[in-house]
Formats: C-alpha cells, sequence, structure tokens
C-alpha cells in the first residue's frame, strides 16, 4: 500500500506542476477588472460581477436550487403520513395504547 500511494503522489504532483498557474486573465475578466467599479457604482468588486454583471446567470442557479429542493422535498415527503400511520399500527400491535404512543401506557 505504501509504494502504491508514494507513486499515485507522485502521478499527482507531476501532473500538477504542468499546470500553467498564472495566466493572464482574459478580456472580460479585465473588463470586470478596470471598469467594475465605475459602471456598477459598487465598491466591492465581486459582488459587482455577481449582482450587476450576471444577475440573470444567478438567478436561473438560484431557480434550478430550488426547483431541485423542491422536487427533492416532494418525492422524499410524500409517504411521510403513510409511514406514521404504519409505525403507529406498530406501536398499537405491540403494547401500545390506542394513539399508538408506546410510552405513555
Amino acid at each position: 500500500m505504501g509504494a502504491i500511494g508514494i507513486v499515485l503522489w507522485g502521478i499527482i504532483l507531476f501532473t500538477a506542476s504542468a499546470i500553467p498557474y498564472g495566466t493572464p486573465p482574459g478580456d472580460a475578466a479585465i473588463h470586470y477588472i478596470e471598469k467594475g467599479s465605475e459602471e456598477t457604482g459598487s465598491r466591492n468588486l465581486v459582488t459587482a460581477i455577481i449582482m450587476d454583471y450576471r444577475l440573470y446567470d444567478t438567478i436561473g442557479e438560484v431557480t434550478v436550487l430550488f426547483t431541485a429542493i423542491l422536487g427533492v422535498t416532494l418525492i422524499l415527503g410524500r409517504n411521510h403520513h403513510r409511514i406514521e400511520r404504519k409505525l403507529k399500527q406498530l406501536d398499537h400491535l405491540y403494547g401500545g395504547n390506542s394513539d399508538g404512543n408506546v410510552y405513555n401506557r
């Protein structure tokens, strides 16, 4: 196991050293950096980019995230009442009172 780990780390380090870090920014990035504050009126460049230049993209991402959460909630929450009813039936079967509570007999 130790030799395999050393070889894998060597491959990772060799691959990472070949990545050109610090490449010059593209045209859009240069425009955002140079004119972001004066065009948006924001003192924070990140806020200016997210809330002004990329507002529609951000709204789209929030909509997709909200829809995904809503879908998962609807799918997983659909059988909640059926499961509770089954648990109450089992509790009553094994010694609970009529409301399904086994702790307060």
